[in-house]
Parts: structure tokens; C-alpha cells; sequence
């Protein structure tokens, strides 16, 4: 679960750093024109980002893979 919420919290805490510290002066970049605009954008992207590398629901990675016995290696 830490592995789903950490990247949107650490995305807006980054998003909204730029949009404070590297405001737009005429509040046209969407991205910086506010640091909640910033934080909105950048959480969006760590969730994109927590979920594209999250592994399928079920997954059972955790064991490696079988080898069958006529293998060699």
C-alpha cells in the first residue's frame, strides 16, 4: 500500500515546490502559475508512475520462477 501512496505524496510535495519557488509572473504555465496547480500536476504524475510500475493484483512474484528438471544451469 506504501508503494502505491508514496509516489503521488513525494510527486505533490515536488510539484508544489516548483509551482511555489518558481512562480510564472504571468500565470500562463499551468504547472508553476501556483504551487497547487504544481502539487495537482505532480501527484497525478506519481500516481501514473505508482501504477505503471506497481505489479498486477494476485501477482505472486516472490518466488523465482520453477526450473523443470531436464534443465541445465
Amino acid at each position: 500500500m506504501l508503494r502505491l501512496i508514496s509516489p503521488p505524496l513525494l510527486g505533490a510535495l515536488m510539484g508544489g515546490g516548483l509551482g511555489y519557488f518558481n512562480q510564472c509572473t504571468t500565470g500562463a504555465c499551468p504547472l508553476t502559475s501556483s504551487w497547487w496547480t504544481g502539487a495537482i500536476f505532480g501527484g497525478l504524475a506519481g500516481l501514473t508512475l505508482a501504477l505503471a510500475i506497481a505489479p498486477p493484483a494476485g501477482s505472486t512474484r516472490r518466488h523465482p520462477p520453477e526450473r523443470n528438471p531436464g534443465d541445465r544451469g
